[in-house]
């Protein structure tokens, strides 16, 4: 399934960010123009399913927003445990 396939990198991409620096909503356009997938619906259906947080901004091109605790824990559930 392709859209999985999208979403999964992008969370893969949100979830490396958040560990740089938690506090910064992020671009996902490139990474989405890059996989042929549409920035907007992308982050409105992770956003839908609880995997970014509901603070998505899109400005012209550009695409920010930031990994929820579920996204998190879809990418890297040990993460999770260990702060439990």
């Amino acid at each position: 399934m392709p859209e999985q396939n999208t979403s999964d990198k992008v969370l893969a991409f949100l979830w490396s960010a958040y560990r740089n620096d938690p506090g910064i909503r992020y671009d996902i356009a490139p990474l989405c123009k890059e996989l042929g997938a549409d920035p907007v619906m992308v982050t409105t259906g992770l956003r839908l399913e609880g995997m970014v947080k509901d603070d998505v901004n899109v400005e012209g091109s550009v695409v920010l927003c930031s990994i929820s605790i579920k996204g998190i824990s879809k990418v890297d559930p040990s993460f999770i445990e260990a702060k439990i």
